[in-house]
Protein backbone atom coordinates (compact mmCIF):
# COMPACT_ATOMS: atom_id res chain seq x y z
CA UNK A 1 0.00 0.00 0.00
CA UNK A 2 3.15 2.46 0.48
CA UNK A 3 2.95 2.64 -3.05
CA UNK A 4 -0.31 4.19 -3.47
CA UNK A 5 1.02 6.90 -0.40
CA UNK A 6 -1.39 4.81 2.01
CA UNK A 7 -0.37 4.01 5.22
CA UNK A 8 -1.73 0.36 6.38
CA UNK A 9 -2.59 -0.97 9.43
CA UNK A 10 -3.00 -4.29 10.09
CA UNK A 11 -6.24 -5.56 11.90
CA UNK A 12 -6.59 -8.73 13.43
CA UNK A 13 -9.60 -10.78 12.06
CA UNK A 14 -12.02 -10.73 14.60
CA UNK A 15 -14.06 -14.29 15.24
CA UNK A 16 -15.37 -14.97 18.10
CA UNK A 17 -15.08 -19.05 19.56
CA UNK A 18 -18.68 -19.86 18.81
CA UNK A 19 -17.91 -18.73 15.13
CA UNK A 20 -14.89 -20.41 14.92
CA UNK A 21 -15.79 -23.78 16.41
CA UNK A 22 -18.73 -23.51 13.81
CA UNK A 23 -16.14 -22.82 10.76
CA UNK A 24 -14.42 -25.43 11.64
CA UNK A 25 -17.35 -28.04 11.94
CA UNK A 26 -18.69 -26.84 8.52
CA UNK A 27 -15.28 -27.40 7.24
CA UNK A 28 -14.69 -30.91 8.83
CA UNK A 29 -18.16 -32.09 7.75
CA UNK A 30 -17.06 -31.04 3.80
CA UNK A 31 -13.91 -32.75 4.32
CA UNK A 32 -15.91 -36.27 5.33
CA UNK A 33 -17.37 -35.37 1.14
CA UNK A 34 -15.21 -34.09 -0.64
CA UNK A 35 -11.18 -33.32 -1.64
CA UNK A 36 -9.77 -29.94 0.61
CA UNK A 37 -7.11 -27.89 0.61
CA UNK A 38 -7.21 -25.64 3.68
CA UNK A 39 -4.91 -22.59 3.00
CA UNK A 40 -5.15 -21.38 6.93
CA UNK A 41 -4.43 -24.62 8.36
CA UNK A 42 -0.96 -24.99 5.82
CA UNK A 43 0.45 -21.86 6.79
CA UNK A 44 -0.35 -22.06 10.39
CA UNK A 45 -2.83 -19.30 10.39
CA UNK A 46 0.01 -16.47 9.56
CA UNK A 47 -0.83 -13.06 9.45
CA UNK A 48 1.56 -12.93 6.57
CA UNK A 49 1.44 -15.80 4.56
CA UNK A 50 1.87 -14.96 0.79
CA UNK A 51 -1.25 -14.98 -1.77
CA UNK A 52 -2.21 -18.10 -2.94
CA UNK A 53 -3.14 -17.34 -6.44
CA UNK A 54 -0.76 -19.91 -8.12
CA UNK A 55 -1.78 -22.76 -6.06
CA UNK A 56 -5.65 -22.32 -6.73
CA UNK A 57 -4.18 -22.33 -10.78
CA UNK A 58 -2.68 -25.10 -9.91
CA UNK A 59 -5.63 -27.12 -8.10
CA UNK A 60 -7.76 -26.48 -11.19
CA UNK A 61 -5.21 -27.49 -13.51
CA UNK A 62 -4.64 -31.17 -11.50
CA UNK A 63 -8.22 -31.74 -11.26
CA UNK A 64 -9.26 -34.87 -13.28
CA UNK A 65 -12.85 -35.21 -15.04
CA UNK A 66 -15.81 -35.73 -12.72
CA UNK A 67 -13.43 -34.47 -9.47
CA UNK A 68 -14.40 -31.40 -7.53
CA UNK A 69 -12.00 -29.64 -4.89
CA UNK A 70 -12.98 -27.32 -2.09
CA UNK A 71 -10.37 -24.72 -0.95
CA UNK A 72 -10.49 -23.04 2.39
CA UNK A 73 -9.25 -19.75 3.01
CA UNK A 74 -6.69 -19.06 0.46
CA UNK A 75 -5.66 -15.68 -0.27
CA UNK A 76 -5.95 -14.37 -3.46
CA UNK A 77 -4.53 -10.93 -4.62
CA UNK A 78 -6.36 -9.29 -7.69
CA UNK A 79 -6.00 -5.74 -9.43
CA UNK A 80 -8.71 -3.71 -9.60
CA UNK A 81 -8.82 -0.20 -11.16
CA UNK A 82 -5.05 0.26 -10.47
CA UNK A 83 -5.41 -1.12 -6.71
CA UNK A 84 -3.72 -4.34 -5.66
CA UNK A 85 -6.40 -5.95 -3.50
CA UNK A 86 -5.53 -8.87 -1.31
CA UNK A 87 -8.12 -10.96 0.75
CA UNK A 88 -8.80 -14.45 2.41
CA UNK A 89 -11.95 -16.03 0.63
CA UNK A 90 -13.85 -18.29 2.99
CA UNK A 91 -14.68 -21.10 0.26
CA UNK A 92 -13.70 -21.79 -3.11
CA UNK A 93 -15.30 -25.09 -4.92
CA UNK A 94 -13.66 -26.26 -8.08
CA UNK A 95 -15.63 -28.86 -9.93
CA UNK A 96 -14.71 -30.46 -13.29
CA UNK A 97 -17.08 -32.35 -15.30
CA UNK A 98 -16.91 -35.27 -16.64
CA UNK A 99 -15.78 -33.44 -20.35
CA UNK A 100 -13.40 -32.08 -18.81
CA UNK A 101 -14.88 -28.32 -18.63
CA UNK A 102 -14.34 -26.44 -15.22
CA UNK A 103 -17.67 -25.11 -13.96
CA UNK A 104 -18.03 -21.87 -13.03
CA UNK A 105 -22.02 -22.02 -12.68
CA UNK A 106 -23.54 -23.43 -9.59
CA UNK A 107 -27.63 -24.22 -9.29
CA UNK A 108 -27.71 -22.01 -6.11
CA UNK A 109 -24.90 -19.28 -5.10
CA UNK A 110 -24.84 -17.92 -1.54
CA UNK A 111 -23.92 -14.36 -1.64
CA UNK A 112 -23.12 -12.37 1.71
CA UNK A 113 -23.44 -8.68 1.92
CA UNK A 114 -23.40 -8.18 5.71
CA UNK A 115 -21.17 -4.99 6.12
CA UNK A 116 -23.22 -2.95 8.34
CA UNK A 117 -21.58 0.24 9.35
CA UNK A 118 -22.62 3.05 7.12
CA UNK A 119 -19.69 5.01 6.87
CA UNK A 120 -18.01 2.52 5.99
CA UNK A 121 -20.25 1.71 3.16
CA UNK A 122 -20.06 4.98 1.89
CA UNK A 123 -16.55 4.93 1.81
CA UNK A 124 -16.08 1.29 -0.13
CA UNK A 125 -18.94 1.67 -2.02
CA UNK A 126 -16.92 2.07 -5.15
CA UNK A 127 -16.50 -2.08 -4.52
CA UNK A 128 -19.26 -3.08 -1.94
CA UNK A 129 -21.95 -1.78 -4.67
CA UNK A 130 -20.37 -2.43 -7.56
CA UNK A 131 -22.89 -3.43 -10.27
CA UNK A 132 -20.50 -6.25 -11.56
CA UNK A 133 -20.00 -8.13 -8.28
CA UNK A 134 -24.08 -8.29 -8.50
CA UNK A 135 -23.85 -9.23 -12.15
CA UNK A 136 -21.48 -12.36 -11.77
CA UNK A 137 -23.72 -13.15 -8.59
CA UNK A 138 -26.94 -13.72 -10.31
CA UNK A 139 -25.83 -14.76 -13.94
CA UNK A 140 -23.61 -17.61 -12.07
CA UNK A 141 -26.16 -19.20 -10.41
CA UNK A 142 -28.51 -21.60 -12.40
CA UNK A 143 -32.24 -21.31 -10.44
CA UNK A 144 -31.42 -19.47 -7.24
CA UNK A 145 -29.35 -16.81 -5.72
CA UNK A 146 -28.99 -16.70 -1.81
CA UNK A 147 -28.27 -12.90 -0.57
CA UNK A 148 -27.22 -12.50 3.13
CA UNK A 149 -26.86 -8.74 3.87
CA UNK A 150 -27.66 -6.34 6.46
CA UNK A 151 -30.49 -4.21 6.34
CA UNK A 152 -28.39 -0.59 5.63
CA UNK A 153 -27.67 -1.70 2.28
CA UNK A 154 -31.19 -1.69 1.22
CA UNK A 155 -31.33 1.88 2.89
CA UNK A 156 -28.14 3.38 2.57
CA UNK A 157 -28.40 7.03 0.38
CA UNK A 158 -25.68 8.79 -1.35
CA UNK A 159 -25.77 12.36 -2.91
CA UNK A 160 -22.65 10.83 -4.98
CA UNK A 161 -24.89 9.42 -8.13
CA UNK A 162 -23.00 7.20 -8.70
CA UNK A 163 -23.41 5.52 -5.71
CA UNK A 164 -26.65 6.44 -5.46
CA UNK A 165 -27.51 4.38 -8.07
CA UNK A 166 -25.50 1.78 -7.66
CA UNK A 167 -27.36 1.00 -4.73
CA UNK A 168 -30.52 1.08 -6.23
CA UNK A 169 -29.67 -2.41 -8.01
CA UNK A 170 -29.69 -3.51 -4.53
CA UNK A 171 -32.78 -1.61 -2.77
CA UNK A 172 -34.47 -2.87 -6.27
CA UNK A 173 -33.44 -6.47 -4.96
CA UNK A 174 -35.77 -6.43 -2.28
CA UNK A 175 -38.69 -3.97 -3.20
CA UNK A 176 -39.38 -5.71 -7.51
CA UNK A 177 -37.62 -9.67 -6.81
CA UNK A 178 -38.06 -10.00 -3.43
CA UNK A 179 -40.75 -8.44 -2.41
CA UNK A 180 -42.68 -11.74 -0.75
CA UNK A 181 -41.96 -11.78 3.04
CA UNK A 182 -41.28 -15.63 4.00
CA UNK A 183 -40.11 -15.62 7.76
CA UNK A 184 -39.10 -13.10 9.94
CA UNK A 185 -37.62 -13.75 14.06
CA UNK A 186 -34.62 -13.18 15.79
CA UNK A 187 -31.24 -15.16 15.66
CA UNK A 188 -28.71 -14.52 17.96
CA UNK A 189 -30.05 -11.65 19.22
CA UNK A 190 -30.35 -9.88 15.83
CA UNK A 191 -33.17 -9.12 13.57
CA UNK A 192 -33.98 -11.34 10.62
CA UNK A 193 -36.42 -11.29 7.46
CA UNK A 194 -36.28 -13.43 4.62
CA UNK A 195 -37.48 -12.47 1.88
CA UNK A 196 -38.34 -14.38 -1.71
CA UNK A 197 -40.18 -14.34 -5.04
CA UNK A 198 -43.50 -14.63 -5.62
CA UNK A 199 -44.18 -18.65 -5.64
CA UNK A 200 -45.85 -19.92 -9.08
CA UNK A 201 -48.46 -21.16 -9.20
CA UNK A 202 -48.73 -25.31 -9.68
Amino acid sequence: MNEYDVIPQRITPLLSLSGHTFEEGIEADLALRLATVNYAAKYAKAHNRPENNIEVVDEARKLLPGHTVLLFQPRLEVELAGWRLRGDVDLVRLERTAEGTLRVERTAILVSATESDRAYLLASSAFLLDPRRLTVAVSRAKRKMILVASRNIFSMFSPDEETFTNSLLWKNLLLKTCSTLLWEGERDGKQVAVWGGQSEPQ
